[in-house]
């Protein structure tokens, strides 16, 4: 039934309003119409005066004197009522209101029930993580992040949290900029009528966040429900929060290791129990681009020659998750624990190429150009370093190092005199030039083959620097038995050289000789 308004009446005044029973949520404006009606014999004033309620309401007759009402007519005015923001359900009272007419000191109360209507508005905000909602992750991680809950109602209010995948980023973006904008959030119900309000017809939870510019897409790159993340509330109810009430909500978020780069949204659920009232605040993961490289071929067992140069090939196996553009540059690292300083580098390197395209899960090879100086040594080494930077990111980078060592080779030569004459039956002498062509010092030794009716005499072996030649004597002789052109053969060997030689052989004249022998008679 409805309520009857309550009145202390007296006869000559009598009162009505247009609404005995007024609503409102809190921050709203109302206005009530109060009817007055002239039961006297004459043309009367009234004043006007509301009271009985409490503080978080604001209410104002828009005259305090209604003049001029005529016997047996009616006179309406105005009351403006108002209630604060901060209003509760406790707040709640009644209005009353009192015409007077002064001149017979007579008056009439009327009272009006006041409600102040029960709101259920919970409010999520992402805006506190990240770049304002826009959280970058890594392939692999695990997050927790803090989700600010708070009660935006007027009530004692149980919230429950919960997530869902987004693909559709667009509204985000729309709202989204890097330190600043805002996420408004999706609202539905609590909208409960009254007599003469408008009901709890709120704007929602219109949470400020979700911004950061991730990869420079503008969301271009919309995801589908992602397959092995978690993404979760720790705790998913928060409990009898008062009003106006923040909480802190950890909100769980893991990465599968092999997630593509890109932008994947989600949106969080705040939901009133008691209000059948939702809000939603959308956080974007942008998962970065893992780079990283294998060098699967380290050219330790490469052997170079001083002053020689080679091509090293490096293999760079991808195992980014994202192409990647890389610069190269290969340095000689010195060797600084000598005492003095720095020591002169062995070799020098060169890239052909200094730039290369690398897809994710690619391959390709680095040619590096070596070369060695003239006056390395067997056993010198040679350190490098190769090193790539990452084109879109310079703080990423990539390196190996690798060792060449300086080896040795052995090679010997001989220069046999020629228009040499022998005697026969004596002992002669003649120069070889031996020379050390190999690539280290050398102990040479230099052999005549014997053979029938030659027999040589060799030198002692000799010690040559490498590039050094040296004339050695060596000493023959000849049996009587021979003459004309011979062939003397001869065979060099080195330290160095080991079971292999070097052999040579040189045409030799054996000069002729005249012998007379004389035997006389015997003596008898």
């Amino acid at each position: 039934a409805p309520l009857v308004p309550l009145t202390s009446a007296h006869s000559s005044i009598g009162l009505s309003t247009d609404a005995n029973h007024i609503i409102l949520s809190p921050g709203e404006v109302t206005n009530l119409t109060l009817t007055i009606h002239n039961n006297g014999s004459s043309i009367e004033t009234y004043s006007v005066a509301v009271s009985g309620f409490n503080s978080a309401w604001e209410i104002i007759p828009s005259e305090s004197n209604v003049s001029n009402v005529i016997p047996t007519y009616s006179a309406a005015t105005t009351i403006v009522i108002r209630l604060s923001t901060s209003a509760l359900p406790s707040d709640s009272g009644a209005l009353t209101i009192t015409v007077t007419e002064p001149d017979a000191n007579v008056s009439t109360d009327i009272t009006v029930i006041l409600s102040v209507q029960a709101i259920y508005l919970p409010a999520i905000d992402t805006s506190t993580n990240g770049d304002n909602g826009l959280v970058q992750m890594a392939p692999g991680d695990e997050l927790n992040l803090s989700i600010t809950i708070t009660n935006d109602g007027n009530v004692n209010d149980t919230i429950l949290l919960s997530v869902n995948q987004t693909p559709d980023l667009v509204g985000f973006w729309t709202n989204w900029t890097s330190g600043g904008g805002s996420n408004n959030t999706n609202n539905s119900g609590n909208s409960t009528g009254g007599n003469n309000t408008g009901g709890n017809n709120t704007g929602g939870n219109n949470t400020g966040g979700n911004n950061t510019g991730g990869n420079g897409t503008n969301g271009s790159l919309l995801m589908s429900g992602p397959q092995g993340w978690q993404v979760r509330f720790i705790d998913d109810v928060m409990d009898t929060m008062v009003p106006g009430e923040d909480r802190q909500a950890i909100l769980q978020i893991s990465i599968p290791s092999n997630e593509n780069p890109g932008f994947f949204g989600f949106e969080l659920f705040a939901a009133s129990a008691l209000g059948n009232f939702s809000v939603s605040s959308t956080m974007v993961v942008n998962v970065t681009a893992v780079h990283d490289l294998r060098f699967s071929y380290v050219p330790s067992g490469v052997i170079l020659m001083p002053g020689e140069n080679s091509t090293v090939n490096v293999n760079i196996t991808s195992l980014s998750t994202a192409d990647g553009n890389w610069t190269w540059e290969i340095s000689v690292i010195t060797d600084q624990s000598q005492t003095g300083g720095l020591v002169q580098a062995n070799c020098q390197a060169v890239l052909p190429n200094y730039s290369t395209f690398i897809t994710a899960d690619g391959t390709v090879s680095i040619g590096v150009n070596i070369s060695t100086y003239a006056n390395t040594h067997a056993g010198d080494s040679c350190l490098f370093a190769l090193t790539g930077t990452l084109d879109s990111d310079t703080s990423i980078t990539e390196s190996v190092e690798f060792t060449l060592v300086v080896g040795q080779q052995w090679n010997l030569s001989m220069v046999l005199p020629t228009s040499i004459k022998l005697d026969v039956g004596e002992s002669e002498s003649f120069n070889v030039a031996i020379s050390n062509d190999g690539s280290e010092e050398d102990t040479i030794s230099l052999i005549g083959i014997d053979k029938e009716g030659i027999t040589f005499t060799n030198p002692s072996p000799v010690t040559l620097a490498r590039g050094v030649s040296q004339y050695v004597v060596m000493e023959v002789q000849i049996d009587s038995s021979l003459v004309g052109n011979i062939t003397l053969d001869f065979t060099m060997s080195s330290t160095n050289s080991g079971t292999e030689s070097v052999n040579a052989s040189g045409i030799f004249e054996v000069k002729a000789y005249a012998e007379l022998m004389m035997e006389g008679p015997a003596d008898n």
